[in-house]
């Protein structure tokens, strides 16, 4: 059965910062989930309960049935245009106490290679939230990677136990770090942009 939190929110604040100071524009349609969940697509469902109490807008909240281990979210595919440099995620998670299952949640950014989101690159994903009863903000910073055309940003329910377990999701963000400007150190194998020379600089 499906909870409702507007009894026991508490809201813990957080502003996503670039390294300026600023945030960047958000890339997301209806982050806030104001009046419905336009523009994002898994089992959830609005609800009223808002991470930062604003009585006109809501949040999304689905249950997770599966079994021990499987895991559903919400997610939206936003289109890329060329840009070699950092990204921010960020959202706020609400975890229910004493639920029939147990869990955590999670942000992933997964980056495709065409604007629809068909085709894989590689993903990130971000720490956990542990706490129960509170909006507990979640973010993380990296680097888009090379020819990355789209990016599905998700907020993850994982089952850890049978039961049912709900969560609530709010506030999501994805943004360019324009401060962020050259690529990765090589970790990826990726060397795309960098020229080699022999006998000194030019």
């Amino acid at each position: 059965m499906r909870r409702s939190i507007s009894t026991f929110v508490m809201v813990l604040p957080v502003t996503v910062f670039l390294a300026t100071g600023v945030s960047a524009q958000n890339l997301l349609i209806n982050p806030d989930f104001d009046t419905d969940l336009a523009g994002w697509e898994g089992p959830a469902v609005w609800d009223p309960a808002d991470a930062f109490g604003s009585p006109s807008s809501g949040s999304a909240t689905w249950i997770n049935n599966f079994t021990a281990g499987g895991s559903s979210f919400v997610r939206q595919c936003v289109e890329l245009s060329p840009w070699i440099e950092g990204y921010d995620v960020a959202a706020h998670v609400f975890i229910p106490s004493a639920q029939p299952g147990s869990g955590y949640t999670y942000i992933t950014v997964a980056f495709y290679s065409d604007a629809t989101c068909d085709t894989f690159i590689v993903g990130f994903g971000s720490q956990s939230a542990v706490a129960f009863d509170v909006w507990t903000p979640l973010n993380f910073t990296g680097w888009t990677p090379n020819g990355a055309a789209g990016a599905k940003i998700a907020v993850t329910n994982q089952k850890t136990a049978p039961g049912d377990f709900q969560t609530f999701a709010d506030s999501v963000y994805f943004a360019r770090n324009p401060e962020m400007v050259f690529g990765d150190g090589f970790e990826s194998g990726d060397t795309s942009g960098w020229s080699a020379v022999s006998g000194g600089m030019e």
